[in-house]
């Protein structure tokens, strides 16, 4: 749907920023994602999310007892966004922010059940790591990464990691998330970006699906 005067005016300095534009901001407000996490990782990526527009976003965190404190803030923050913790029919998108060992068990859970979708994993103990997954022949289990090892002490960086993962978030959901998979890592604020490969040594779902 053509965005109106008002969306125009709301999201005005990210349209016009390169690589943007109307029609990838009106991909943003169709957008349906998941986004897993702590209280404060997922929060902090909210924030960015809802104020970019993205329409729908499922919220699932380790802290439930602050899910309703979270949500009632993103709403207001941006009316035209809705953020829930009901269970789409589908998302586009699945983000894990993976920055506790409960964050870790919410993400494999979800990530399970839907192994079709394309998955932003990221590892934000050290050494700190991105894996976009949006290849049908490989997900979170058996990509190379060690993305599901046990979870480890929250990373000095983890705001960093969490910032260039929003942003890789919205770059997917104006252009295509089954547009390729790769993997960032980093070595303090320093990163490198390599196709990601398949640990052919896990006897994966996935895989088995393939047979």
């Amino acid at each position: 749907m053509p965005l109106s005067n008002r969306q125009i005016e709301r999201y005005s300095r990210q349209i016009i920023a390169e690589g943007v534009g109307g029609i990838a901001q009106e991909r943003l407000l169709a957008s349906r994602i998941a986004l897993i996490g702590s209280v404060d990782d997922a929060g902090r990526a909210l924030r960015y999310l809802v104020g970019a527009g993205v329409g729908f976003i499922h919220l699932s965190i380790d802290g439930a007892t602050q899910v309703a404190h979270l949500i009632d803030q993103a709403n207001a923050a941006n009316p035209e966004v809705s953020v829930s913790p009901d269970l789409p029919d589908r998302v586009y998108l699945i983000v894990a922010l993976i920055g506790s060992g409960e964050a870790l068990r919410l993400a494999e859970s979800y990530a399970s059940a839907n192994r079709a979708v394309p998955t932003i994993w990221v590892r934000l103990d050290t050494p700190e790591r991105i894996a976009l997954l949006h290849s049908s022949n490989v997900c979170f289990q058996c990509a190379r990464g060690s993305l599901t090892a046990p979870f480890r002490t929250l990373s000095e960086n983890a705001a960093t990691v969490t910032m260039v993962a929003v942003t890789e978030t919205l770059k997917l959901l104006m252009a295509d998330p089954t547009n390729g998979s790769k993997l960032i890592e980093f070595d303090g604020y320093a990163s490198s970006t390599t196709t990601i490969g398949i640990d052919r040594s896990r006897d994966c779902a996935c895989r088995r699906d393939l047979r």
